[in-house]
């Protein structure tokens, strides 16, 4: 068991969007790889932030469901003490990964229908009030077995370019589509936020920044 196991208490809670009919397909997957990742003594619920912090204010297109094809899934973790970088990401290498590849591998085996699969990496940090969102949207199986190794590279890169540059909102988010994500963090109040500008946009945030292709590694 990692040192990030072993030292913390680890808070998390899950997030959802999409049609009736997704969630319901999701039911079994969501069971059997990510419910049982967090049946674990070290981890616990958590509910009070989306009582008490602004930030976790969701609802809008996504949650209410957007279309049978486009499913979100998000993990959100909250640590009590200061955590090391290179056990958070081996940490969801080792656990997290394999776990999320078996969900979306069986959600596709039960889906009549192409997805278009949404997966969030959300982490709150406490000593900058900032949440990053890291996200992966593809259709392709494949391409999310490939692309999900780089998200939490990206995210080491985004807490970097926090400390150097400070809060500009309560969330930094970076999505990762069609081989690209924004250098610079896409500034949102709250979640429900995301998905209205989604929406708006017609599925096309990441063309208002800056893009590189996704397999570098951002500045900072």
């Amino acid at each position: 068991m990692s040192n990030l196991l072993s030292n913390n208490k680890i808070g998390y809670s899950f997030f959802w969007g999409g049609s009736s009919n997704l969630l319901k397909l999701s039911e079994e997957p969501f069971k059997n790889n990510i419910e049982e990742l967090f049946n674990q003594e070290q981890f616990y619920f958590e509910k009070s932030q989306f009582r008490i912090n602004p930030v976790f204010q969701i609802g809008g297109p996504t949650m209410a469901g957007s279309g049978f094809k486009k499913f979100t899934f998000g993990i959100f973790l909250f640590f009590s003490t200061a955590v090391v970088e290179e056990e958070l990401s081996e940490f969801y290498r080792s656990s997290v990964r394999p776990s999320l590849l078996n969900f979306y591998s069986q959600m596709m085996q039960k889906s009549k229908k192409e997805i278009l699969f949404e997966y969030r990496n959300m982490i709150l940090y406490n000593e900058f009030d900032v949440m990053i969102v890291v996200r992966l949207r593809t259709k392709n199986y494949k391409e999310f077995e490939e692309k999900i190794n780089m998200m939490t590279e990206i995210h080491s890169r985004a807490l970097i370019w926090l400390r150097k540059n400070g809060k500009q909102g309560p969330i930094h988010e970076y999505l990762i589509e069609d081989d690209k994500v924004n250098i610079l963090p896409n500034i949102f109040q709250n979640l429900k936020e995301i998905d209205s500008h989604d929406l708006k946009n017609d599925l096309k945030l990441i063309k208002k920044t800056r893009i590189i292709p996704a397999s570098q590694s951002l500045k900072v």
